[in-house]
């Protein structure tokens, strides 16, 4: 996977396609870079601290960023993910900028491993056709 760590809090709202829900069960393909931890209560806990502050939520990735996992990775980075989605767990939504947005937590599968994706999308869904949201 294509990794690099977060520059700042703004980077979090790159995963905000405009669709109407996350990929389907079963949907295999690539999504734009967003946050990808080792574990669904990671992404929980950097989206809780979202419905605080983006400034938190930025503390709380940059925590994950350094703690390293049993292959000496990080637990958590921005990453362009590609492989098969499956389970999902819905987050709620949060307001950030001005924007409410909905988000979910998505479980990725591929070759090197899995983890869980933050996905989010405006919670009015935003049709444009020039700028799909699954890459």
């Amino acid at each position: 996977m294509n990794r690099f760590p977060l520059a700042g809090a703004a980077l979090m709202l790159m995963a905000v396609p405009a669709m109407a829900s996350p990929p389907p069960i079963g949907w295999q393909g690539n999504m734009k870079p967003a946050i990808l931890c080792d574990k669904q209560e990671q992404i929980k806990d950097i989206f809780e601290a979202l419905r605080v502050s983006e400034a938190s939520a930025a503390q709380k990735y940059a925590v994950y960023l350094a703690q390293k996992n049993a292959k000496d990775e990080p637990t958590c980075v921005v990453s362009a993910t590609q492989g098969m989605y499956g389970k999902r767990a819905g987050l709620g939504e949060v307001t950030v900028s001005g924007a409410t947005l909905k988000a979910w937590a998505l479980h990725v599968l591929n070759p090197v491993g899995e983890g869980w994706l933050l996905y989010m999308e405006p919670a009015t869904p935003v049709q444009d056709f020039n700028r799909p949201g699954w890459v």
